[in-house]
């Protein structure tokens, strides 16, 4: 029984060694599977479409150039045509030998991976034998953010004329394909193609790098946020649609672009909404807040009878309560500070258990920097009367809810 024991666990050191093993091997084949070519260097002085040994080039680009004698002129008259063939163990084994124009070719629609040259004489002193190049798909994806730290995303979701945004930009090729520039497709409401944007041009953007920003105002790779990015007050309202697409001249006839994506331009006006006007007491008052994006404001609950009063519950986008703060310790939680959401937002609720039956006017503010939470010291609250008082107060608005006695019903049965 020892001996079986002894050969178990060595059993398990081999099957260990052999995953490891495995895993090594599987690690390599990834590396050759993933096309790994250099960026065409526009030190060298090089065009986009002159390409060199260890480049990547994309399905459907046009009118690529290739020096194969070593005179230094790509595409010339004296480069010869040659092939690519797949390499053994990877992606492009299998595939055919291609046939490439020295003087202008178009990458068809094969393999991706790793090639090597061949079908021309070594000792060129240009493009050799053996030589590598690979071949890959072009891609661009993309976001619309906002510019803060945290880079939220707008696609899909409605923001109001105060945001400020920052078009994410990320392609495959950026940075590979000297002089390749991408087009925002902004279109408005009306099906109107937008051009320019807060003093930012949307067309012949040049791509900095795989991943790149557009919005502090001119192109960069550095993250937001920024001093300033682009404002949308100048926009009108309703829904908008964001394309990223190839600048099909400076990319060599590359014509990909993003999917579609869209988001929503409201007006930055705060307003509070109830989902009942009148609600049977024990019933919560379910309320939501509209204003700018991730944004605080403050909300009171007034008309309270402090010896039956109704209270803002923990929960939804309520972030800090009053507590017993605001007007008695017999009345508790009668104001919070709120905080939208990515969609400029706040759901609040408000508990008319131990509520007086009445209409309470329930009112939001827009203050300044001077309450918000967020600044040193904490929260700060105060009487509605004194919140009311300007210049502390933005922007406003309130809504009414009457609370009433619950039904009595009475089921009697049949005899």
């Amino acid at each position: 029984m020892k001996m079986n024991g002894r050969e178990g666990k060595g059993g398990g050191k081999g099957k260990a060694i052999i995953g490891i093993a495995m895993a090594a091997i599987m690690l390599m084949v990834l590396m050759v599977m993933v096309p790994m070519g250099s960026a065409r260097e526009t030190t060298a002085g090089l065009a986009g479409n002159e390409i060199e040994a260890g480049d990547t080039v994309y399905i459907g680009e046009q009118g690529l150039l290739f020096d194969t004698d070593g005179d230094g002129v790509y595409g010339g008259a004296t480069d010869s045509d040659f092939l690519l063939e797949g390499v053994p163990d990877t992606p492009t084994e299998d595939q055919s030998p291609i046939s490439v124009d020295a003087q202008g070719w178009t990458v068809p629609f094969v393999a991706r991976g790793k090639y090597t040259v061949a079908g021309i004489p070594v000792g060129w002193a240009g493009l050799e034998p053996g030589d590598a190049l690979y071949v890959d798909e072009a891609m661009i994806t993309g976001d619309i953010i906002l510019n803060t730290a945290t880079q939220d995303s707008i696609v899909g979701k409605s923001v109001p004329e105060t945001s400020e945004i920052v078009f994410k930009i990320e392609t495959n090729f950026g940075g590979k394909i000297p002089g390749a520039c991408v087009d925002i497709r902004l279109i408005n409401p009306d099906g109107v193609t937008i051009c320019y944007l807060d003093g930012q041009t949307l067309r012949d953007i040049p791509l900095l790098g795989t991943t790149m920003f557009v919005g502090d105002p001119a192109p960069t790779t550095t993250a937001p946020p920024y001093a300033d990015a682009i404002d949308l007050a100048e926009l009108d309202m309703g829904e908008y649609t964001v394309k990223f697409k190839t600048d099909r001249a400076t990319c060599n006839m590359l014509d990909v672009s993003s999917a579609e994506m869209d988001f929503t331009l409201r007006s930055e006006e705060l307003s509070i909404e109830t989902a009942e006007d009148t609600v049977y007491r024990g019933e919560d008052i379910v309320l939501k807040v509209t204003g700018n994006l991730m944004a605080w404001y403050y909300l009171t609950v007034t008309g309270v009878d402090v010896t039956a009063p109704p209270e803002i519950k923990d929960a939804g986008d309520v972030k800090v309560l009053s507590g017993a703060a605001v007007i008695s310790p017999a009345a508790p939680n009668l104001a919070a500070w709120i905080k939208t959401d990515i969609n400029g937002v706040a759901d609040v609720k408000i508990s008319t258990t131990g509520a007086d039956e009445r209409t309470y006017t329930i009112k939001v503010y827009d203050t300044t920097a001077v309450w918000n939470p967020a600044q040193a010291g904490g929260p700060t609250f105060a009487p509605d009367d004194f919140v009311d008082y300007s210049p502390f107060t933005m922007d406003d608005d309130d809504v009414d809810v009457e609370v009433i006695e619950p039904e009595v019903t009475f089921d009697i049965p049949r005899v």
